[in-house]
């Protein structure tokens, strides 16, 4: 299960060890996700499949192990990503297997950049920075401690600022033409926004001066 929990009294909780992350590491909360706490909710051995995302993120773990297996921006092109005319799928997530991801065929050139991975396992209490386009495989574990089996698996992320000049040069043709359309559109929507605040602010302020009624000025000269 996957939700934003920012408005909720466990997001509530969460929201000051985050702030403190950002003031620490000098990240900057996104444009976009703002104060995102987003809940990843599920039992052991679920595995959300390999992907990247477009921006910083971190990922607290608070309840159970997880294991990450990494791999540099420079590999996401080599990942086998979905083609952006892709149906039911993203084009920020990878087309390959598990079995391929444990070395298990793929042919050659795959297993040049699989060989680029690095495993890390989460444990609770911990955090990890995950930068822009780095693919990530990342698996519940069994064990939430060496013989103590996990009930459930809970952590928390939230994604950061990022410069577009870091994720455009790692991504195919396809996908780095539609992510900079995506670019544009939310920079027209933020103008649309901030033209609306404007006109809803400049229209507050003649209801306040009509409820006022005339000014002295304006009443003399009647």
């Amino acid at each position: 299960v996957q939700h934003d929990i920012s408005t909720s009294e466990a997001g509530r909780r969460l929201a000051p060890a985050l702030a403190e992350l950002g003031e620490r590491t000098g990240l900057q909360l996104h444009a976009q996700h703002g104060a995102l706490v987003n809940m990843w909710w599920g039992p052991p051995c679920h595995t959300e499949p390999l992907h990247m995302d477009c921006c910083d993120g971190t990922l607290l773990q608070l309840r159970g192990r997880k294991r990450v297996v990494l791999f540099p921006a420079r590999c996401w092109a080599g990942l086998r990503p979905f083609p952006v005319e892709a149906e039911r799928q993203l084009w920020a997530f990878s087309r390959v297997s598990r079995a391929e991801l444990a070395g298990e065929g793929g042919g050659a050139g795959l297993a040049a950049v699989v060989a680029q991975k690095m495993e890390v396992v989460l444990d609770e209490g911990e955090a990890l920075y995950i930068p822009a386009c780095c693919a990530h495989e990342i698996s519940g574990e069994r064990e939430r401690a060496k013989g103590v089996l996990s009930d459930h698996v809970l952590s928390v992320n939230r994604f950061w600022a990022t410069d577009a000049a870091r994720v455009t040069p790692h991504l195919p043709d396809d996908a780095r033409a539609e992510f900079l359309k995506s670019l544009t559109a939310k920079a027209g929507a933020s103008a649309s926004a901030r033209a609306a605040e404007v006109d809803a602010r400049t229209e507050g302020i003649w209801e306040l001066m009509r409820s006022l009624g005339p000014t002295k000025e304006g009443a003399e000269g009647r």
